[in-house]
């Protein structure tokens, strides 16, 4: 156990020594960045270095081929202490279906609610004049499914449905509302004993698009596309067991190119130490598994630094196995 302290505590100093020499940039600023945040803390804990790691019932927002490679039912419910008023919620459910037949194939199912809010916004005018204080709520709800045609490989496709509400914006103080529809492409591939790759698309056809008649007098349409992105990349799991490493690109035609690494230590069958890189911010967490009701639970947290003078978010979930 000291032997996987000490490594893994390594790998986590390497990660934390890099985010120091490497620039982040921000998720935000466009369409959809409370999906881009992560879902998952133990993903997000690795830096969301998630699209080769087919693991945890929020995969499908990560790799939608990877609801096909879990190793059995699974469930969650997660939520964020989060700076700014902001604040992020999500329940999930997946689960690999193996159909009996000749020339049937394995696949999986999934099943995720996303919510995010900002609260408390101060409102001005074109003036600096305060008009108001406002909010905003978006949700998504999304499905996941997905075949292994091979045993080697696995295929999938997530199907967003958005939503998105402005209360008190209209000039008769109604809400603003916004919908739309997205899809996500996943591959994954396993070569190798312990080795993953695999590569999406996300955000086909994702947008808002908003009708500000209600708002001024002179209102339009206006539509909010979500970025469209690329993501490749490996997870690598040695034969051991206790080590997962991954890393990841992505290439997005609206932020450029972003990369991602994570390393995840079991020390010991309760306790997993992770640590990641988000495109130069430091990402790092823990996992405690226990038995409950005689199933396997696990509870992770992501510890989650923000800009400089803002507090650090705090991702937590607990996670069911059946």
């Amino acid at each position: 156990m000291r032997r996987r302290l000490l490594i893994g505590g390594i790998g986590v100093g390497w990660l934390l020594v890099s985010s120091v020499t490497l620039a982040g940039q921000g998720i935000g600023g466009y369409a959809g960045a409370f999906l881009r945040m992560g879902v998952a803390p133990r993903a997000q804990a690795m830096g969301d270095a998630f699209v080769a790691v087919p693991e945890g019932p929020g995969i499908g927002l990560y790799n939608p081929a990877g609801v096909a490679l879990l190793g059995g039912p699974q469930a969650t419910a997660g939520a964020g202490a989060l700076a700014l008023d902001r604040s992020l919620y999500v329940l999930g459910f997946a689960l690999p279906i193996h159909p009996k037949g000749i020339g049937a194939m394995d696949g999986g199912l999934g099943l995720t609610w996303v919510h995010g809010a900002v609260h408390d916004i101060d409102g001005r005018d074109a003036d600096g004049v305060h008009i108001g204080t406002f909010s905003n709520a978006e949700n998504a709800f999304v499905f996941s499914f997905a075949v292994r045609p091979h045993r080697m490989v696995a295929v999938g496709m997530t199907g967003l449905i958005l939503y998105n509400r402005l209360p008190g914006v209209t000039r008769d103080n109604g809400t603003l509302t916004s919908s739309g529809v997205g899809v996500h492409l996943g591959v994954a591939a396993m070569p190798l004993a312990g080795l993953v790759v695999g590569a999406t698309v996300h955000n086909i056809n994702a947008k808002y698009t908003w009708n500000t008649e209600s708002v001024y007098e002179h209102g339009t349409s206006v539509v909010d596309r979500f970025p469209l992105c690329l993501r490749a990349g490996a997870s690598y799991r040695p034969a051991w067991g206790w080590l997962l490493v991954s890393a990841e690109l992505e290439q997005s035609d609206r932020q450029g190119t972003l990369y991602r690494l994570g390393v995840e230590a079991t020390v010991s069958r309760q306790l997993a130490l992770r640590g990641g890189v988000d495109n130069g911010r430091l990402r790092c967490g823990i996992g405690l598994t226990f038995p409950m009701f005689g199933r396997a639970v696990a509870l992770d947290y992501a510890f989650l630094p923000t800009v400089e003078g803002l507090a650090p978010d705090h991702m937590f979930a607990w996670v069911f196995h059946f």
